[in-house]
């Protein structure tokens, strides 16, 4: 068995930390996650064996870091081991997981074995990216230390945690591990966890939405009754959240008066102390679409916990406005049509949202490889200014039919992406906008959501300045 040694912090309270140094440790996956790992552990003196589906690909890396690398799982199977860390990017579903499922640790418990001074840490379905980076930034503005990682930015054991806030983006694949005898002692357990919101997605991967729902919820598994988890009050999946857990909730929300920070009118009102007070004005930020607000609820409330100042939350919304690639992204305006680029949008509920950021006549660009959803929902949620829908690759009948099931007509199919760019550059009338934000994952036709936007881009300029 591993050995524990009880760390006290007077912060973030009892951690328990495993002794590594000659300890056997499996890898399951080489990719970015699973490398930092080994790094990680190779620097703590323990045995590294990275395994990774892809031997070709991967093999090198992993002897760089100090590990060894095995391509045999049969083999792997009969060695004994530790503790085993399984990589984000592996489903607990893969063979190799499933057999050493008593001995699995994630990636993102192992980085939080170093003791983090202050951690908040941050999942959802859509806005974690824009969140984690106004939280991040804010810190920065009041000169703080804070280390931006997790499934944004580094890798959680890839960064020192120990003098900085952990500012720690989460998705559900790092939370799907099963508690065993490993995971109960081995605990990533945030000082402060947030989750944005719970709509469909990624279940290809967790099957049922139940599935997906409990893997958003371990992001407090952990947590004690001094810990502060942050819910989206407006969002029923994460109240029934809060209605299970053990630890203090704080809500944000734009409907209702709630215990955490509301929006009334345009006014941020703040309540988490004896009474209720204004910190900012959505005047302040210059913002008010519906899912940015929400964005600014929840990091405003995570920062004020961390006692930072509202002229520094403000200023750092404004004066460094989070603008992502691929999320939203203008392009080009060109003869009245506007081109943005949302590839990230890879599920129905982050379409949704981008189409109600215009209120121009829209062409909506959607289409790639379903994650599990429900198409019908996406057209029951779009906003009237869609014009139409061009649907792509590998999930375009299956939108055509939930269009068709739906009652709306205005619906194309096209084999690819391009295909379908040349489609509503053929339908726009200016003034409109033409916007590809898919609703699914890229990989028919591409290798992610950055490698397709970089395509729309290159298309843009050269199908539609000609």
């Amino acid at each position: 068995m591993c050995d524990f040694v009880a760390i006290i912090n007077k912060d973030a309270g009892i951690y328990i930390v495993m002794r590594f140094k000659k300890k056997n440790v499996l890898i399951i996956g080489a990719g970015r996650s699973g490398i930092s790992a080994a790094k990680f552990l190779v620097r703590k003196g323990a045995n590294v064996t990275i395994f990774d589906d892809e031997q070709a690909a991967r093999e090198e890396t992993a002897v760089d870091c100090g590990a060894l690398f095995h391509f045999n799982a049969e083999t792997l199977k009969i060695m004994d081991f530790n503790a085993v860390v399984l990589s984000p990017g592996v489903s607990v579903n893969h063979p190799l997981a499933k057999h050493f499922q008593e001995k699995l640790i994630s990636e993102l418990a192992l980085g939080y074995s170093q003791k983090p001074k202050r951690s908040a840490a941050v999942t959802g379905t859509n806005g974690k990216t824009t969140v984690v980076h106004l939280v991040h930034n804010a810190l920065q503005e009041q000169g703080r230390r804070s280390q931006l990682c997790g499934n944004v930015g580094i890798p959680v054991t890839g960064v020192n945690l120990k003098k900085s806030v952990a500012v720690t983006e989460v998705s559900s694949f790092m939370l799907e591990i099963p508690e065993n005898s490993l995971t109960k002692k081995f605990k990533f357990r945030p000082r402060i966890s947030c989750i944005l919101n719970i709509t469909q997605d990624h279940l290809e991967r967790h099957v049922t939405m139940e599935n997906y729902v409990a893997s958003k919820a371990a992001i407090t598994q952990h947590q004690r009754k001094r810990d502060i988890l942050i819910l989206n009050y407006d969002d029923e999946n994460c109240r029934a959240i809060g209605r299970r857990a053990t630890c203090k909730v704080l809500y944000f929300s734009q409907e209702a008066r709630v215990q955490g920070i509301y929006l009334d009118g345009k006014s941020v009102i703040l309540n988490i102390g004896k009474e209720a007070k204004v910190v900012a004005t959505l005047e302040d930020f210059n913002e008010y679409k519906k899912h940015s607000v929400y964005n600014i609820l929840a990091s405003t409330l995570i920062l004020k916990l961390l006692r930072v100042k509202s002229s520094a939350i403000i200023s750092s919304y404004v004066g460094r406005r989070v603008q992502h690639e691929h999320r939203i992204e203008h392009v080009s305006t060109i003869d009245g049509v506007s081109y943005y680029n949302d590839s990230k949008a890879t599920n129905v509920a982050a379409a949704v949202a981008a189409c109600a950021s215009f209120n121009l006549p829209t062409h909506l660009l959607v289409g790639g490889i379903s994650k599990g959803q429900d198409f019908s929902i996406l057209f029951k949620q779009l906003p009237k200014t869609v014009e139409n829908v061009l649907a792509f690759g590998a999930s375009a009948e299956a939108i055509a039919e939930a269009a068709i099931a739906a009652k709306f007509e205005r619906v194309k199919v096209f084999e690819n992406m391009p295909e379908a760019l040349v489609g509503a550059k053929e339908a726009a009338v200016a003034p409109c906008v033409v916007l590809l934000s898919p609703a699914c994952a890229s990989f028919d036709e591409y290798n992610g959501y950055a490698d397709r936007g970089k395509k729309f881009v290159e298309l843009v300029s050269e199908y539609v300045k000609d």
